[in-house]
């Protein structure tokens, strides 16, 4: 951002400069004025429109250090693009199709939206041999916003302190769990989940837990841990949702290494772009290989109707504009998800899920 800035700066500069050249004396004062006023108002507008690195970096002193993953991302410029996406209306069909839980947790989901309160998220996943745990710090969300969303999705808060608790919400598997956050001001908010390996039910979220996670991020945070400070250099943090970091630890260690990624949005499209060490050999020039065929298999969808062969030409579309290559191990990407392309394909697969739950 600060670059951009600079740049921008300096190009009116450079325009100011060459103005003052073609005119008389008389105007040169004048016109410099002016070109430094527009420098000024532009490196404002795209100060004022990108994402707050400094905000994010504030987070991560929230953030235990030692974790193999870090991620973050900007909220604001993801419910821009949500908000038009034929996905948030996939997602409330789905939702809703859980019945009543699936409706208020439709309807949680959407207030997070509606209120347009978190801004900035930073997050990181710590791996073990027995599982690993997600940690997440907000800001722009505190408990008032928190207790407004549980109370319009039907679920219930306790407060306990600086510790809030949203219970009743649907855990997918038919029951409930509950949903703990560390409310560390009013507008910042932690929050952790224990992920344990091999589908185990995850450890309840206590008070407790939380106060431990803030003394460990007090003696050793994010902000200051070098291995976790080197995934963020490799991160594109202007996105809207980025990540960075390594599989060390977890079941796919001997599969996967190092890797970074991004999601970008605009009103019409979502992007992907990642770049993955795969240490199997050979694997990272089998997946370009193979995605090098795909185009071959559209002519499928000419036994699917008129619907089939529109999807046909967008998916067609789609494959032209990606790009995935390899070097080496590493294997890069980078894709563009068209709500034209969305509002084809996303009626087809309800229909194929809807014909898999129905055979079940």
């Amino acid at each position: 951002m600060r670059k951009l800035t600079i740049t921008l700066s300096l190009a009116a500069a450079l325009v100011s400069v060459a103005s003052c050249k073609k005119s008389d004396d008389s105007k040169k004062s004048e016109e410099s004025a002016k070109a430094g006023e527009a420098a000024s108002a532009v490196a404002g507008a795209a100060a004022a429109a990108a994402p707050s690195a400094a905000a994010a970096d504030g987070l991560l002193a929230y953030l235990p250090g030692g974790a193999q993953v870090v991620f973050g991302g900007n909220y604001k410029n993801f419910m821009d693009y949500w908000t038009t996406s034929p996905l948030k209306g996939f997602s409330e069909t789905m939702m809703k199709g859980m019945g009543n839980a699936g409706s208020g947790m439709s309807d949680y989901m959407s207030c997070w939206v509606e209120i347009g309160s978190a801004v900035e998220l930073v997050g990181s996943l710590e791996t073990a041999a027995s599982g690993g745990a997600m940690r997440m710090v907000f800001s722009g969300l505190g408990g008032k916003a928190l207790s407004t969303c549980a109370e319009k999705g039907g679920f219930k808060t306790k407060a306990e302190g600086k510790f809030l608790e949203i219970t009743g919400v649907p855990d997918g598997m038919g029951g409930e769990a509950s949903v703990a956050y560390y409310l560390i001001d009013d507008n910042t908010t932690y929050f952790y989940q224990d992920m344990p390996f091999g589908g185990d039910t995850p450890a309840k979220t206590t008070a407790a837990m939380l106060e431990a996670d803030m003394k460990k991020a007090s003696e050793s945070s994010a902000a200051k841990d070098a291995a976790m400070q080197a995934m963020l250099a490799k991160a594109d943090r202007s996105k809207a949702f980025w990540f960075s970091g390594s599989a060390a630890g977890t079941p796919i260690a001997d599969k996967v290494g190092e890797g970074n990624g991004w999601i970008g949005v605009d009103k019409t499209s979502l992007s992907i772009g990642f770049s993955i060490d795969i240490l199997e050999e050979g694997m990272a020039a089998q997946a370009v290989a193979g995605f090098g065929m795909a185009e071959s298999q559209l002519g499928m969808l000419d036994g699917m109707g008129p619907q089939g062969k529109e999807l046909k030409v967008l998916a067609k579309q789609f494959l032209d504009d990606a790009k995935l290559s390899n070097e080496g191990n590493q294997l890069t990407g980078q894709f563009k998800i068209t709500n034209e392309l969305l509002e084809k394909a996303l009626p087809m697969a309800q229909a194929a899920m809807g014909g898999m739950m129905g055979g079940m």
